[in-house]
């Protein structure tokens, strides 16, 4: 509850400010900053965030389930919440093919959408 209740003071200026800080400058408009306070405001929004950023800390990735599956991984080389072992795990998959963007952050769909889209519409035809 306590992190629920700093990350929605003052309308929500630490999600704001931290979209902000962990993006390159002018990937969020004042618009989006909007869109992204009303979903937070959302009933349950805010708990189920809270619930599904523990549950990303805590899981362990897993090649074993995957490893005949074919893989595209994007990665955004700039990316301040970065983890080690999911790079490393993710190493381990076959068939995988990792595409990395340079200066792109955390929020690689919003600063490179046109070139992320066209990935995913290849992957998923093939």
């Amino acid at each position: 509850m306590a992190a629920e209740a700093f990350f929605s003071a003052f309308h929500f200026r630490a999600g704001s400010r931290s979209l902000l800080r962990s993006s390159r400058p002018g990937t969020f408009s004042v618009e989006d900053l909007a869109q992204y306070r009303a979903a937070w405001s959302q009933p349950g929004a805010l708990k189920s965030m809270t619930i599904g950023i523990a549950r990303y800390f805590a899981v362990e990735p897993s090649s074993r389930s995957h490893r005949s599956h074919s893989t595209r991984i994007l990665w955004a080389s700039a990316m301040p919440f970065s983890f080690p072992k999911w790079r490393r795990k993710s190493a381990l998959l076959r068939r995988r093919r990792a595409l990395y963007f340079a200066n792109a952050s955390h929020w690689l769909q919003h600063e490179e959408a046109a070139g992320v889209s066209e990935l995913l519409i290849d992957f998923f035809r093939n």
